[in-house]
């Protein structure tokens, strides 16, 4: 089994979605190292990696995700989410120290895509951007 210094020290990944695999990877393996004590991953743990690497596969957003806590559509079965929370939220003030390169990369990818609720709006070029509130005021 790769241990998570060998999985940070691989070439960078091409897509954002197996970037996202690369970090849960390395937060999975941290959390049972770390907060398990344990070199292996237990089943339950080696399945939630599994299960993880699934659900990515089969975004129905692909390279325009965002993080899976904004998504509108939580795919993930409630008890994996469970769990997957309970790894995230012990992992991610750590990252910081562990893979502090890794977590850099990770916050500034969150501001290059915008959200899927809310991002840009899909305006079509013929139409104007709305009028100012008050008639006749022009910001030039």
């Amino acid at each position: 089994m790769p241990r998570p210094s060998d999985i940070a020290a691989e070439a960078s990944p091409r897509t954002r979605i197996e970037s996202e695999k690369r970090i849960i990877g390395v937060m999975v393996h941290l959390y049972c190292r770390c907060r398990l004590h344990t070199d292996t991953l237990p089943p339950e743990f080696a399945e939630l990696l599994d299960y993880a690497h699934r659900r990515l596969d089969r975004c129905r957003f692909g390279e325009a995700k965002t993080s899976c806590k904004r998504c509108p559509i939580h795919c993930y079965a409630p008890d994996k989410r469970a769990l997957m929370r309970q790894v995230m939220r012990w992992c991610g003030p750590r990252m910081l120290f562990f893979h502090p390169l890794i977590t850099l990369k990770h916050y500034l990818q969150r501001w290059d895509i915008p959200s899927v609720k809310g991002g840009t709006p899909n305006r079509p070029e013929s139409v104007p951007p709305a009028q100012d509130a008050v008639e006749g005021c022009s910001i030039n």
